[in-house]
């Protein structure tokens, strides 16, 4: 599998687009694993570069202080709708 996902790193690293849903496919076809497993190690991917890279934007003063703490009460609140929304909605099993 590593020969496959060479073109889906060199892609990723000239336009910085298509390596979730790639590599996704790549999971897909080629592993044992189930539909919900890759989308699960697709977000798991995801979060993860997102709190790296947010780290960096952060111990380099990249990040808008005043933008990021006005906007949490907003984040918060979506977050709760969310959240209460879970029982309203029917689960395809």
């Amino acid at each position: 599998m590593p020969w496959l996902a060479l073109p889906i790193g060199v892609e990723y690293g000239f336009s910085s687009a298509g390596a979730g849903a790639l590599g996704s496919v790549l999971l897909l076809n080629y592993s044992e694993m189930t539909a919900p497993e890759v989308v699960g190690t697709d977000l798991i991917f995801g979060l993860v570069l997102a709190a790296i890279g947010g780290a960096f934007h952060w111990k380099f003063g990249a990040i808008n202080s005043l933008f990021f703490y006005s906007s949490w009460p907003v984040e918060f609140l979506g977050l709760c709708l969310d959240a209460c929304s879970r029982g309203t909605f029917p689960r395809e099993n």
